[in-house]
């Protein structure tokens, strides 16, 4: 399995169904993209990498989440939980 899928899926175990208090508590402030139904965050790795988290929220529930991989600012790969589509994985390779 992709260790970009692993680590989404630890995420969705961890983080599905909380808060908007208890998200912003475990990660900090959303980005100033972010609105009242979808939060982003970003992790930077290295200069060149870094990760945009995003949280879909529905009455102040977490229901999906996206791992987005970017690569010199370019979006290199997305992979998203769908809970309320068929529960599953799916990865968009750019």
């Amino acid at each position: 399995m992709d260790k970009n899928i692993v680590k989404l899926k630890k995420m969705v175990e961890k983080h599905l169904h909380h808060s908007k208090d208890e998200i912003s508590s475990f990660f900090g402030q959303p980005s100033r993209k972010s609105d009242d139904y979808i939060w982003f965050f970003r992790m930077y790795k290295l200069n060149i990498f870094h990760e945009e988290i995003i949280f879909n929220f529905e009455e102040d529930k977490v229901v999906d989440i996206a791992l987005v991989i970017y690569f010199l600012w370019f979006k290199v790969k997305s992979i998203y939980y769908f809970e309320h589509q068929s529960s599953e994985y799916k990865i968009l390779n750019f």
